[in-house]
């Protein structure tokens, strides 16, 4: 069900605490290194304190070293002498009024993308066509990420055309220097987007800024967003549902849910597409007091339909309840689940109303595939697994099935949790749902999976039918 990866982590951990060792006696007397972390970083690298602690503080240093030396002479040394090898810095320039453009000035130990355009950099990491490594995207959206804060943002990248596509995430900070506005980042390889760090701490960071700044002119700042994908928009939490912002499309400010509808599901009646039922999602989420929705959705007409994963806050401005909310596309999830996963579960209703449950059941499964598999939970508690993919689960209660993937399969789960939340949702209708889970095999690394549930009633007894998919290798 959760395939484990070889823990190749620890052995490359004891590689570089070895090599670091080296440089910290090489150059323990050199007084450059009072703007670095110790070449042994005080931080749990293979914890979340990779993202929280140990990226912020190299960032930091990065923007005192500037401030203290000059930009010149920074960019010198972190391309030549960087000697942290557990992540990279960057100093992104750019002298738009708005988030476009941008030169990259310098980037750890690579002297190849020294004082580099967009278009220069594409040609030496991805010259193929329609790369996933857009770079005059990730320089547009790492300039409109640090427009907004010191926060996170996530990418697909890679050092040269030969190399293997992985994926990055980067911290960044707005730096002016002289008139002119700069991006101090640093980036960090990973194995699986940290979803779970970016997405809660972007939506804080900007929800901070209300308060310093005046309401219409952090409504400005959100609307005038170069981001296409993890932009941000703010609505009304309680029917007539209104955007007031939206980064992806200004065109929604003010109109109503009849109104989105035609914009951009005109063409579409299936439940998934209906814009009361998306925004009756996130009234749910912010009645919890915030967290994460997943749908379908496009912000332009001429854009295809995507599933997203929104994470979103409830606020309140003058009495009157509002959300502020960010998403996109998880890296990794394929974009056919949006197709795949409400498909099963339909096919699967069909033959339960023609063959019965069981055979139903029975046919289904041998449908199922890594891709995609159908699951069948009794609504009332236990909450017993009737159906899924892992033959294992198949007749145990959330509880045991909680025990099992952890002592099994090295995952760590709360099913009670999760079909307690499946089972509140299914109430609702359903949909898609997100959920998160942590594979202890891989230092505990949160991974993100979208499964599409509905409300069963078979012969007076409810159930949650749902499908979703194996969790594969994250990298490209």
């Amino acid at each position: 069900m959760y395939p484990s990866k070889p823990n190749y982590l620890s052995l490359k951990s004891a590689i570089y605490v070895s090599i670091n060792f080296l440089l910290f006696i090489i150059f323990a007397m050199d007084t450059e290194q009072k703007y670095w972390l110790p070449v042994i970083p005080p931080y749990d690298l293979q914890s979340d304190e990779r993202y929280t602690l140990y990226l912020p503080a190299r960032v930091n240093q990065l923007v005192q070293r500037v401030t203290e030396e000059g930009l010149q002479k920074t960019v010198n040394f972190i391309t030549n002498d960087d000697r942290d090898l557990e992540s990279f810095l960057f100093i992104l320039s750019f002298d738009k009024p708005d988030c476009k453009g941008g030169n990259l000035l310098a980037y750890s130990r690579q002297k190849q993308f020294l004082n580099k355009t967009a278009a220069q950099l594409q040609k030496i990491i991805a010259p193929e066509k329609n790369s996933v490594i857009q770079v005059q995207e990730i320089f547009d959206n790492l300039i409109s990420t640090a427009l907004k804060g010191d926060t996170y943002r996530a990418y697909c990248w890679r050092f040269n055309a030969q190399k293997k596509i992985k994926y990055q995430t980067a911290y960044v900070h707005l730096m002016e220097i002289s008139g002119k506005k700069y991006v101090m980042g640093a980036a960090v390889f990973v194995e699986a987007v940290p979803e779970h760090i970016i997405l809660p701490h972007r939506v804080q960071t900007v929800l901070n800024r209300l308060g310093p700044e005046s309401f219409e002119s952090w409504l400005n700042m959100l609307d005038n967003d170069c981001d296409r994908e993890l932009y941000f928009f703010v609505d009304t939490v309680t029917q007539p549902y209104r955007w007031i912002a939206h980064g992806g499309n200004a065109n929604f400010i003010g109109i109503t849910e009849k109104e989105a509808q035609r914009m951009i599901f005109k063409s579409y009646t299936e439940r998934d597409y209906n814009i009361t039922v998306i925004w009756n999602d996130l009234e749910r989420v912010a009645r919890l007091g915030g967290g994460y929705s997943t749908y379908a959705w496009r912000a332009r007409p001429e854009d295809p339909v995507k599933l997203k994963l929104s994470y979103l806050l409830p606020f309140s401005y003058k009495k009157t309840k509002l959300l502020v909310g960010t998403g996109y596309t998880p890296l990794g999830i394929p974009d056919k689940l949006l197709i795949s996963l409400p498909e099963i579960v339909q096919e699967t209703f069909k033959l339960i109303s023609e063959v019965g449950l069981d055979n139903a059941i029975f046919a289904v499964r041998k449908k199922s595939s890594t891709d995609r598999y159908i699951f069948l939970v009794e609504q009332e508690l236990p909450y017993r697994i009737l159906a899924h993919f892992d033959l294992g689960l198949e007749g145990k209660t959330s509880t045991e099935a909680t025990i099992y993937v952890h002592e099994n399969e090295h995952v760590i789960i709360d099913y009670t949790k999760l079909f307690s939340g499946m089972v509140d949702f299914a109430k609702t209708g359903g949909g898609f749902y997100s959920y998160e889970y942590k594979n202890s095999d891989n230092n505990f690394m949160v991974i993100f999976k979208i499964a599409y549930i509905k409300p069963l009633n078979f012969k007076g007894k409810k159930y949650i039918l749902g499908s979703t998919y194996v969790t594969l290798d994250t990298e490209q």
